[in-house]
């Protein structure tokens, strides 16, 4: 299913396909672990690297970049010398971008004018799933025609039956109807929380925590001291339990501007935890 999705989108023949470790190289202890959401290599010398980002956001992009240059200088250096040979794509797949961006943008690296390639190995595309599911929801016929295989990574149960029916007989469609099937049906499958669920899970948390330790440590105080005094305490002891609350989340891999959002401190106090 991976080939012909594949194939689609980059109008090629794949004819072979390798799941890589998503997880990269480190190169010193300092060096943070670096994990990605999907790599591949395609036939014996193109490489790709697929992200699914559920927001839009020029840390994350920024962050994606970096990962993939990571992954290119690593399967560039060979043997002590460049390998020419290798083709190297990043693909996102963009959730939030609304009528920011085209349904697909690709990105190379060329000169003002766009006529001389710096590089030819490498190409960054990425997809607008925003607009690309809106063609389903508009019953677009040319676009849904055109994007078929992209939209049915967005839908639901029932909006991918339609679909299937809608291109009974196209073998793609149907084997990834079948599989969702399969996976929601497996307990196993649909115990684990997604990374999004996860993440807000944990803000919750934190906030939760923060909120319930600020609130009684304040609570204890105030009686022994007085109303006022008490309530004194219980703001200085908030902050004490945003800041604790702001280490953990750095250390969970929060950025400093979510950190600012979740716990209301200015960024320049984060900054100096």
């Amino acid at each position: 299913m991976m080939k012909c999705l594949l194939g689609e989108i980059l109008k090629i023949n794949v004819w072979k396909i390798q799941f890589l470790n998503t997880e990269l190289r480190v190169k010193n202890v300092r060096e943070r672990r670096k994990i990605v959401d999907c790599l591949l290599k395609l036939n014996d010398n193109i490489y790709i690297h697929l992200e699914i980002n559920s927001r839009k956001d020029e840390t994350i992009a920024l962050r994606n970049l970096i990962y993939f240059y990571h992954f290119v200088s690593t399967k560039t250096m060979r043997n002590e010398e460049y390998d020419k040979n290798n083709q190297f794509i990043h693909i996102d797949f963009s959730y939030g971008l609304a009528n920011s961006k085209e349904v697909e943008e690709e990105y190379k690296e060329r000169n003002k004018t766009a006529k001389i390639e710096y590089v030819d190995c490498i190409k960054l595309i990425e997809f607008n799933m925003d607009k690309i599911v809106k063609f389903w929801y508009d019953e677009n016929e040319k676009e849904i025609d055109k994007n078929k295989y992209l939209i049915m990574l967005n839908l639901e149960k029932e909006e991918l039956e339609k679909l299937s029916k809608k291109f009974e007989g196209d073998e793609l469609i149907m084997e990834y109807k079948e599989k969702c099937e399969k996976l929601n049906e497996d307990e196993y499958f649909t115990s684990f929380l997604s990374y999004e669920d996860d993440q807000r899970f944990l803000k919750n948390t934190y906030i939760s925590e923060g909120e319930r330790i600020g609130e009684k440590r304040g609570e204890k105080r105030g009686i022994a001291l007085g109303e006022k005094r008490g309530l004194a305490i219980g703001k200085e002891q908030l902050k004490t339990a945003k800041n604790e609350m702001a280490r953990s989340m750095l250390k969970d891999g929060f950025t400093v501007e979510q950190v600012s959002k979740y716990t209301k401190l200015p960024k320049s106090s984060i900054l100096s935890l």
